[in-house]
């Protein structure tokens, strides 16, 4: 079951700033910018988040609301916890 979601639009991309932290940012028409990470590993996580979500919401056709997938998604848009 795919439902609308208000996520921040475009790719998702990390990079190092001058302080040497790593910075997730969303390369869209406004250049918004998500978070401040200290740790790559968590950059590059965050970063894939978008696509990941796409290819599960994909799976998750056809399978109904009670599927593992269709839940996880649920608590990706903030819908359960």
């Amino acid at each position: 079951m795919s439902t609308e979601t208000k996520f921040t639009k475009g790719i998702w991309d990390w990079e190092h700033d001058e302080c040497t932290s790593s910075m997730i940012q969303v390369d869209s028409d406004i250049g918004c910018s998500i978070c401040r990470l200290q740790s790559e590993n968590d950059a590059y996580l965050i970063a894939a988040a978008p696509e990941m979500y796409k290819m599960l919401d994909d799976l998750a056709k056809g399978r109904g609301t009670d599927s593992p997938i269709e839940q996880l998604l649920s608590k990706a848009r903030g819908e359960s916890i």
